[in-house]
């Protein structure tokens, strides 16, 4: 089943299809990476908030948080462990780049049709 991702009312949210086409575009960016993680793969265990991983070849990796009030940054082992272990978990139930491309095409065409639809 499919999240409802339209705004109050139904409504699409203005420029939803532009936004989910940028995205789709910018995966052919070398550096850029997005895939679609369904809901069947539901939220447990993934629920460590907004957190970004740096790697570095000389040092360990760190961990930013970013929270709506305050921001954190983790550098030893023990701590950068389980946000490690989200990734993993979330790499395993992603869909995969080609597939996550076309259900965020498809959702785009459907969202655009919708609202061509609605405006008519």
């Amino acid at each position: 089943s499919r999240p409802d991702l339209w705004g109050p009312g139904g409504e699409i949210p203005p420029g939803y299809p532009a936004q989910l086409l940028h995205l789709v575009f910018s995966t052919t960016a070398r550096h850029c990476e997005i895939r679609v993680i369904p809901t069947s793969a539901g939220a447990r265990g993934f629920a460590h908030g907004s957190f970004r991983t740096m790697k570095y070849v000389e040092n360990d990796p760190v961990v930013y948080m970013f929270q709506e009030s305050v921001s954190l940054f983790l550098d030893r082992r023990e701590h950068t462990e389980p946000f490690r272990e989200v990734l993993k978990r979330l790499d395993q139930v992603a869909l995969d780049e080609g597939d996550s491309r076309m259900v965020m095409s498809d959702l785009a065409d459907e969202y655009d049709q919708a609202e061509e639809n609605h405006s008519a």
